[in-house]
């Protein structure tokens, strides 16, 4: 039965209070909005430990939705207490590498993010357009504990305090990327095979191998499978994969993570693949990596990328 008796701003306070009283003395509780992209904004609680320089954050919007469902309080606070416990960094944190460019820039890389849903977050941000989207800069944390699984967004103030222009920063950024994230392209069956269950492989293996289904769709990313919708706009990638298949490409943004790319057969409708795009979008993409709904068009004679639609 759904659980409408406290908004959301109570629920908040209600778990700040018990989460104090679960957790104790040592452990300094807040709540702050963090802004994620495309304008997605979450209500996250955070604990600074005392003696840590460190301060896990768990957003709370999805355990609303929970408590709204029927789960109670108590319930709610004893997982988030499990969670800020199990996210705690019992040992300082050291980013002096990313005080001073010299040993920052080795680790700062380009994404790719909607110029339109981030307008706001891009005021204060260094950036380039391409399309209807835009290229940021991050710095990966490769400091213990995080190896490479945190990353810092760049913004104007770091440029006042590095001394550089966003001109130097991109230089950096760009040349970082396709080195550091090299781009793998794979036929969209290849990622079913390994995520499909055994027996929905075979009869999948099967009806490819006697020609009766042809899935002519290419995942473009990283090898790291995240943030890889830049690797469009890597020099030569999609040069090289459009001669070697004798196609112009259809590009359609499956996340910030990865694109399909179609090649053109002359059979496409580019209503309904722009209806595709926006209906993954819908169901299938959270809010904060979807790319665009929008279809672009890679030209072969031009090697250029242009926005259809």
């Amino acid at each position: 039965m759904e659980n409408t008796s406290m908004n959301f701003n109570v629920f908040a306070e209600t778990v700040v209070r018990e989460l104090k009283k679960t957790m104790g003395e040592r452990f300094q509780i807040t709540t702050t909005v963090v802004k994620k992209n495309n304008g997605v904004e979450l209500l996250g609680i955070v604990v600074q430990e005392e003696g840590l320089n460190t301060s896990p954050t768990v957003y709370i919007n999805d355990f609303y939705e929970n408590y709204k469902e029927g789960t109670a309080v108590p319930k709610i606070v004893e997982a988030l207490a499990r969670i800020l416990h199990q996210s705690r960094i019992p040992e300082e944190v050291n980013l002096s590498d990313f005080l001073d460019f010299e040993t920052a820039k080795e680790q700062i890389s380009v994404r790719l993010i909607h110029y339109e849903k981030n307008k706001k977050l891009l005021l204060d941000t260094p950036w380039r357009p391409v399309c209807n989207l835009a290229l940021v800069c991050y710095y990966t944390v490769q400091q213990s504990p995080f190896y490479g699984k945190a990353s810092i967004l760049v913004k104007n103030e770091h440029l006042e305090k590095w001394g550089i222009t966003d001109k130097d920063l991109f230089a950096e950024a760009l040349v970082n990327t396709p080195v550091r994230y090299p781009a793998s392209i794979e036929p969209i069956e290849e990622l079913i095979f390994r995520n499909w269950a055994d027996e929905k492989k075979e009869k999948l293996r099967e009806e490819l191998q006697s020609d009766q289904v042809r899935i002519p769709l290419f995942v473009l990313s990283n090898r790291q499978r995240l943030q890889g919708a830049v690797c469009m706009f890597y020099p030569g990638v999609l040069k090289q994969f459009a001669g070697r298949i004798g196609r112009n490409l259809y590009i359609l943004p499956s996340s910030v993570h990865e694109v399909l790319l179609l090649p053109d057969q002359g059979d496409r409708n580019r209503q309904e693949l722009l209806r595709m795009v926006t209906e993954i979008n819908e169901n299938c993409v959270a809010d904060c990596e979807i790319l665009a709904d929008s279809i672009y068009y890679y030209r072969r004679e031009t090697d250029r990328i242009e926005q259809l639609c």
